[in-house]
Parts: structure tokens; sequence; C-alpha cells
């Protein structure tokens, strides 16, 4: 299976990423073969064209019409349980992010319903 990633530089960053994962990560060297990487849609605007053609979410199999960023749309709620998080053991620290990253995605997907409601509520 196939590991996609987005990353601001990805251009850069896998150049020589299984160098590093040699050095480092020897065992794990098989993920890095299954990786492909994409730089994120709000990021395309500062590389250069033959960058940005080799790189661009649009062209990478699988991607579809993400943008790249989603993973940080949750960042700002996720810091405000930090306060609760970091005092916690490892385990209810790992159950308390559970239920908060399953709350969000369920709430993700209600949301993605309402245009389609909005819409069938006016026909």
């Amino acid at each position: 299976m196939r590991i996609g990633l987005t990353y601001d530089v990805a251009c850069q960053y896998m150049i020589k990423i299984k160098e590093r994962w040699k050095e480092h990560f020897p065992e794990h060297l098989d993920t890095v073969e299954r990786m492909v990487a994409g730089v994120a849609k709000m990021h395309q605007v500062g590389h250069k064209d033959d960058c940005a053609y080799c790189w661009v979410l649009k062209f990478l199999v699988g991607a579809g019409r993400t943008s790249g960023e989603l993973i940080k749309t949750v960042w700002a709620e996720l810091n405000q349980a930090n306060g609760s998080v970091k005092q916690m053991n490892p385990g209810m620290r790992h159950d308390a992010l559970n239920l908060f990253y399953a709350d969000w995605n369920f709430r993700k997907m209600v949301s993605l319903s309402k245009p389609y409601l909005i819409y069938s509520s006016n026909r």
C-alpha cells in the first residue's frame, strides 16, 4: 500500500529521504519505498514551475482533490485540549486524543451533508 504525504517543501525533503532513512531508520526503509509526496496547494505558488509540475497534488495518484492542508485545521482546537492532556498518563492521553479526533471527524462528516441538505430543501 502506498503512503501519501504532503509537505510544504516535499520537493526538497524527498530528494535524499532514502539515504537519510537508510542511515537512521534502516529497519523502516520499506516504508520509504511506499511513500509518495506532494506539495500542499497553498504552498505551490512559491515554487518554480518545473518543481510545481513534478510535485503538484493534482497529478499524484490517489490524492484526489485534496488541498493537503486539512491536517492543520484541527490544530487550533487541539491546542485547547493541551492543558488537560499534558497532565494525563500516556494511556489516558492516548484515549483522550482518540476521542478528540473521533469527535472532530464525526463533526466534519456531519458538516459535509449540510450543502446537500440546504440544496434539497430549496428545491
